[in-house]
């Protein structure tokens, strides 16, 4: 994908290191997903995780528009100074680990 490509090149925010679901496969545990998530609905949820890695307004605009590769992912805000970005994201169409999975992609 040309993201991917653009990610590699402009802002290489992840080291090389093995991808994929079984990195994250702890965030299918619900007691868990509980204790990380800053709010739950049926409709969506909101998570805050920390991105040690960010460094360059290029990186802030791929956190910023996750909604473009995933139409589940209904927005995203990045605090550069703490490192950190806000997913909401509908849980009926997209999972947490999905979503851990997709920004580890970038």
């Amino acid at each position: 994908m040309l993201w991917l490509i653009i990610s590699d090149i402009i802002c290489p925010i992840s080291q090389k290191k093995p991808k994929g679901a079984p990195l994250f496969d702890y965030l299918d545990n619900q007691s868990l997903k509980k204790q990380l998530l800053d709010f739950t609905s049926d409709d969506y949820e909101r998570v805050t995780l920390s991105i040690p890695n960010i460094h360059c307004s290029s990186c802030i605009w791929l956190l910023e528009n996750l909604s473009r590769l995933n139409p589940a992912i209904l927005d995203s805000k990045v605090d550069f100074t703490q490192k950190q970005t806000t997913v909401h994201y509908v849980p009926k169409e997209v999972s947490l680990k999905a979503v851990a999975v997709l920004l580890d992609e970038i």
